[in-house]
């Protein structure tokens, strides 16, 4: 009898005592962090003191009190699938659960953790600034006209079109948290060169986040977090032409603005890919240096690999990393195109073969109706690239700040510059001085009085001028190229 009431005792304990939680089927390991999150693994490849690194990278990425808010990161074996198809993370924001799948075989777990963290902040934050999760927002929230994402098939809440990873404005909010907070928790590369695909945005059509500084002090600002000044996107000034005979064939001198504003040391890794006449694998190499300061930076690529066949078209993209203040740029997909000229053994600025390697096929089939960005190129040189503007007519605007004299403001809250009290605009180039009176029909260039061809176009807070009054304020000759993707402006 005394037997049987010890058996019923060891039951009940055994039913109703709660046991350590490493001792839950199948789990191997758990870390609890001060903050109380818990980091628990079902794989015996992550054992305690590898969760406790996670929590310690954690910690290096950007965050503010929503740090405290996550409850667990579970750490999986097993495969997982979502509505995506076959997913590596998930966060769960009504848990405020963390999810990883893979970790065994899983390469790039950190930055998964990541991605699925920026999910946990920009849901926390979201809500706090707007008072709704990702998945219900619009064209027209805050982040949204920020973001600078107008033209794309981006899957806003009510949209028809079919689901699509990259395109899911949740999913990019994350990959924009990596991109401009993740960078700490990131293990940075010792060689210049290495820098080069530190940190990709899944999204390479859209514009970079670090080149949209309005973006980082939204979050900045809703989180608490210490504002930085983020780094500049280098854009090339000069370059060489490519020899393919002679001695010294098969070089090129390249130099391009820094993206430092200060003495800070940047690593700077140069990408450079060259694609032949028809879709096929590009050939890539790639360089780095160090440099500081404001001055112009400078360096000598090799490529010989393409002496004897050199490519139609070279894609150059540069990446800055700031170790110190965890920064890290790169110039964005569509910027820093060349197409080689075989007669003059020239290259030549131009905006991205979207059509010629079938990439703007594949972008109508996800829901693109038009490349929405315009490549600016002035004498010759890649300047920058902006959002396509256009009149009823369908006349092409760019932005008067591209030849302003004085800074314009830049609050996105503002919805015309005359309530900051700015009535008069002034434009400077090429020994053309033009004035311009808010709201009138003509404008003033080196004293004389000139009409307008177009009005001013006023885009959120920013004025636009029609391509077709460039001529006559600045004596430049405009022309787009074939595809409208590309704006050539010329000094007469």
């Amino acid at each position: 009898m005394k037997n049987a009431i010890m058996w019923f005792l060891l039951l009940f304990i055994s039913l109703n005592v709660s046991l350590p939680v490493y001792a839950e089927e199948g789990k191997t390991a758990v870390f609890v962090s001060p903050e109380g999150i818990q980091f628990s693994s079902y794989s015996k490849l992550w054992n305690e003191a590898r969760l406790k690194g996670l929590y310690e990278m954690l910690l290096r990425c950007g965050h503010g009190e929503e740090f405290a808010e996550l409850k667990e990161v579970v750490l999986n074996s097993k495969s997982s699938t979502g509505k995506s198809g076959f997913r590596v993370g998930n966060y769960n924001s009504k848990t405020q659960i963390i999810q990883l799948y893979e970790v065994d075989s899983l390469q790039q777990v950190e930055r998964t953790l990541i991605h699925e963290y920026g999910h946990h902040f920009t849901y926390y934050w979201l809500q706090k600034k707007e008072g709704f999760y990702p998945n219900l927002l619009t064209e027209l929230s805050g982040w949204s006209k920020i973001r600078q994402l107008e033209g794309y098939p981006i899957r806003w809440f009510g949209s028809k079109l079919p689901y699509n990873h990259k395109w899911d404005p949740a999913e990019i909010m994350a990959e924009d948290y990596v991109a401009l907070f993740g960078v700490g928790g990131i293990a940075l590369p010792d060689q210049p060169k290495d820098v080069v695909n530190l940190v990709r945005h899944e999204n390479e059509y859209i514009p970079s986040p670090q080149s949209i500084p309005e973006l980082r002090s939204y979050w900045e600002e809703i989180a608490g977090m210490k504002p930085q000044k983020p780094l500049g996107v280098p854009t090339i000034q000069q370059w060489n032409t490519v020899g393919v005979k002679g001695e010294n064939s098969g070089s090129l001198h390249v130099s391009f603005t820094p993206a430092a504003d200060g003495q800070q040391q940047i690593k700077y890794g140069v990408n450079t890919m060259g694609f032949g006449e028809r879709v096929s694998i590009p050939v890539k190499w790639t360089t780095g240096l160090t440099g500081s300061g404001t001055e112009l930076v400078e360096t000598q690529l090799d490529v010989n690999l393409f002496q004897e066949h050199p490519p139609s078209y070279y894609y150059f993209q540069i990446w800055s990393l700031d170790r110190e203040n965890q920064q890290l740029t790169y110039t964005p997909f569509y910027m820093n195109w060349f197409q080689y000229d075989a007669s003059s053994q020239q290259l030549n600025a131009v905006s991205p073969p979207m059509e010629v390697y079938g990439w703007q096929d594949e972008l109508k089939k996800e829901g693109m109706e038009h490349w929405p960005l315009l490549n600016i190129f002035i004498n010759g040189k890649p300047v920058t690239t902006i959002l396509r503007h256009e009149s009823e007519d369908s006349s092409v605007y760019i932005s008067w700040r591209l030849f302003s004299k004085e800074e314009l403001p830049t609050d996105t809250k503002m919805t015309d510059l005359r309530f900051e009290n700015v009535w008069m605009l002034t434009a400077s180039y090429n020994e053309h001085n033009v004035e311009y009176v808010m709201d009138n029909d003509y404008f003033v260039v080196n004293g004389i009085r000139t009409s307008l061809i177009k009005p001013v176009k006023w885009v959120g807070s920013e004025p636009f001028i029609s391509i077709n009054d460039l001529a006559q304020m600045f004596e430049v000759s405009v022309k787009l190229d074939e595809s409208g993707m590309g704006l050539y402006i010329e000094s007469a």
